[in-house]
């Protein structure tokens, strides 16, 4: 049996097709990404898609939908996140996914913490660990989970993700980033997650992280030290920190020349998520993190796998839930 979940997210959008395998283990048949940045309009505190962002998220949908059909699927979902929570318009989207015979979920922020940390759980890397923190850090928002003997004990999605702070604190995110722009940036980070978490939540917890920000992050530094990234399963503060400064000093052709790994989209980003997490790494005080490729689309087929069937089945105001 294989399920193929359709993540859409405010930067990219994502297939992976997952097929259960021994012992309960999941196998990635699939996986696929598309770049499509959500662009926003506010007028008179309604935040809505504009019109082209809808056309080319629905258009990413599509593409998606076309490669999933070639595994045969019984089971086919589409969830969204940050970018279509805050999108009022966002039933647009949902409308033309259903009239594809896909049903799409819009995951409320504890939703996605959840889902998240159910994937993070089937991590090899965490055995022998009992109290952690785990993050996901995508285009829109950061979802933290305090783990505690191995349960998650909270579950918290904040407005800290790469779009939605490069969009908020960088003027001129094309071309290198001025100090006095990533400083304002990294207080609001800690201001954000000091009111979120007491001390006692994050301090002296090994981090264990999962998102795009990450996997790119690893690419860069396993390439660097000529080694597999099957090999490379921590992310070291000194590295990230080394990383941020390269960035922050390079206009967006030069990051792209100097990091190939990274597109144009994702090169315009990224140093604000490697912000969040070296904040967040300030605040838990360690010096590393163990970085994991379980994510949220593993989480939801998780939850398939185990119980048969996949979300609420009751809706929320801007989603179309079912079967396909």
């Amino acid at each position: 049996m294989k399920i193929g979940i359709i993540d859409i997210g405010s930067n990219t959008s994502k297939l992976s097709v997952f097929q259960k395998g021994s012992s309960d283990s999941l196998c990635i048949v699939h996986q696929q990404s598309l770049p499509g940045r959500m662009i926003f309009q506010t007028q008179e505190s309604v935040c809505s898609l504009t019109a082209e962002s809808i056309e080319k998220v629905f258009q990413s949908v599509q593409i998606l939908h076309d490669s999933a059909r070639r595994f045969d699927l019984k089971n086919l979902i589409a969830v969204g996140t940050h970018g279509l929570r805050k999108a009022d318009n966002a039933g647009s989207i949902t409308d033309k996914v259903h009239k594809m015979g896909i049903p799409l979920h819009i995951l409320s922020g504890k939703e996605e913490a959840r889902y998240v940390s159910l994937a993070l759980l089937c991590e090899p890397k965490i055995l022998g660990l009992n109290d952690f923190v785990g993050i996901d850090i995508g285009g829109g928002s950061i979802e933290i989970i305090v783990f505690r003997s191995q349960k998650a004990s909270s579950f918290e999605s904040l407005p800290l993700g790469a779009v939605e702070l490069t969009n908020r604190f960088f003027s001129k995110p094309r071309n290198p980033i001025p100090q006095n722009e990533c400083n304002k940036l990294k207080n609001f980070v800690r201001e954000t997650l000091s009111k979120s978490f007491n001390s006692m939540d994050l301090s002296n917890k090994a981090i264990v992280g999962t998102g795009g920000a990450l996997v790119f992050v690893q690419k860069t530094i396993a390439e660097a030290k000529g080694i597999s990234l099957k090999e490379k399963g921590i992310i070291h503060l000194h590295d990230l920190l080394n990383l941020q400064e390269q960035m922050a000093k390079l206009p967006i052709s030069k990051r792209i020349k100097e990091f190939p790994q990274l597109d144009e989209e994702r090169a315009e980003i990224l140093l604000a998520g490697l912000l969040v997490v070296t904040e967040l790494m300030n605040l838990t005080k360690l010096c590393s993190l163990i970085h994991s490729f379980r994510n949220l689309r593993y989480g939801l087929a998780r939850e398939f796998f185990t119980y048969g069937k996949i979300l609420n089945e009751k809706p929320n105001t801007k989603a179309v839930a079912g079967n396909h």
